[in-house]
């Protein structure tokens, strides 16, 4: 056993010396050689090598290298301190990497580089508040593009306090409240859309009722891509009350898990956002220009419009009448049932400033739909069990 002790410390001396540092690490990992005499000198110059050699790689830009050569250093568990040199230097160069990454609006770029450093258990508290300043920002991109705008923007927020003077997390703050103004204006246009001049017969027809609901789809197209939402809707006719239920689209396009829950009382623009995922809550009140007129308001002011053009259309093989409205680039449609003279179909289109186009299609619409109470349906109180994350004044 002695011999073979003696043979792998002279392999090891000879593949240390010809720089062959992975093969010398090899034979000194022999069981029978780590208590051999001179052994502890050995690996120390062998980590001593694996450290410079690092060091030369970090040089020609290889930091890769460099990371594998400081950890077959570190494993060896020498008192070589020129391997915390190099890991503050790497450190350093990685944390440039992910801060430069963000910069430039690279934030999935930057958590892949993050969690390769966190797999080298690099413990750098800055390195800590960007990879969650990534994280955020990613969940920010997430939430915007299931139509979360609000949610979207308190993220947001709270990443530039945590990545201050980063230009283009500053652009994209603002491109969220161009959004927002954009859904936040469609949603008022959804309680609204029964405009383009319905006609008399349509509203006397409409105020026979008292509660409305109807599927609404929303979809906004700008230079970064598509967002889409599915809105379930309720409108308390007579007390002026709204409720959205905005749901997730599945990979197949259809409506899958709610997201949102969002009640409006117009006469007091008093409003609640409530998210079940997370069982966190949104209260406020909404702003008057973006507070939509009662619904049967909107057909009272709107029926007699000069612009509205009328025809007759069968729409999935029923009788209807469409009504068409035009004017500066907002056009609305609708299908109304020629026999009981209430919406079947809308659709309005507004093509909005910056090149964003925005589409809503109303559908499904019932008259008076059985409801288990309609109080607790357009009710403001907090739910049991959740949190406010957010109150205007």
């Amino acid at each position: 056993m002695a011999w073979f002790a003696w043979l792998a410390m002279r392999q090891a001396q000879e593949a240390l010396k010809h720089g062959r540092l992975e093969e010398a690490l090899r034979f000194l990992s022999q069981p029978h050689a780590q208590d051999r005499r001179g052994a502890a000198a050995l690996v120390g110059k062998l980590a001593r090598a694996f450290v410079e050699r690092g060091e030369r790689s970090l040089r020609k830009d290889d930091p890769d290298a460099a990371w594998r050569d400081l950890l077959h250093a570190e494993h060896l568990q020498t008192p070589e301190k020129s391997a915390e040199h190099l890991r503050d230097a790497l450190t350093r160069l990685g944390t440039a990497e992910v801060r430069a990454l963000l910069q430039a609006g690279e934030p999935g770029r930057a958590e892949e580089v993050v969690a390769r450093l966190r797999g080298k258990l690099v413990p750098s508290p800055e390195l800590h508040a960007l990879d969650e300043g990534a994280r955020g920002w990613l969940s920010a991109r997430d939430q915007a593009g299931r139509g979360e705008f609000p949610r979207a923007v308190e993220t947001v927020d709270r990443v530039r306090r945590l990545l201050p003077n980063v230009g283009v997390l500053d652009e994209y703050r603002k491109d969220l409240d161009r959004k927002l103004q954009t859904f936040g204006a469609l949603l008022v246009q959804l309680h609204e859309a029964a405009n383009g001049g319905r006609g008399a017969e349509v509203i006397q027809a409409a105020e026979r009722h008292g509660l409305v609901r109807f599927k609404g789809k929303i979809t906004v197209e700008d230079k970064n891509g598509t967002n889409t939402i599915v809105v379930t809707s309720y409108i308390n006719l007579h007390e002026h009350q709204t409720r959205d239920e905005h749901r997730r689209l599945t990979a197949d396009g259809e409506p899958g898990k709610l997201v949102l829950i969002h009640v409006v009382h117009e006469s007091s623009r008093r409003t609640l956002m409530i998210y079940p995922e997370d069982k966190t809550v949104y209260l406020g009140t909404q702003s008057s220009e973006n507070s939509a007129k009662p619904f049967l308001e909107q057909l009272r002011e709107l029926q007699g419009d000069k612009l509205t053009t009328k025809e007759k259309e069968k729409l999935d093989g029923s009788e209807t009448l469409k009504y068409k409205f035009e004017k500066n680039g907002r056009t609305s449609t609708v299908w109304v049932d020629a026999k009981s003279n209430l919406p079947l179909r809308i659709d309005f289109t507004v093509l909005h400033p910056l090149g964003i186009r925005s589409r809503l299609v109303l559908t499904d619409f019932e008259w008076d739909p059985r409801v288990a109470d309609r109080a607790e349906l357009f009710s403001l109180i907090l739910p049991e069990g959740y949190k406010v994350v957010w109150k205007s004044a």
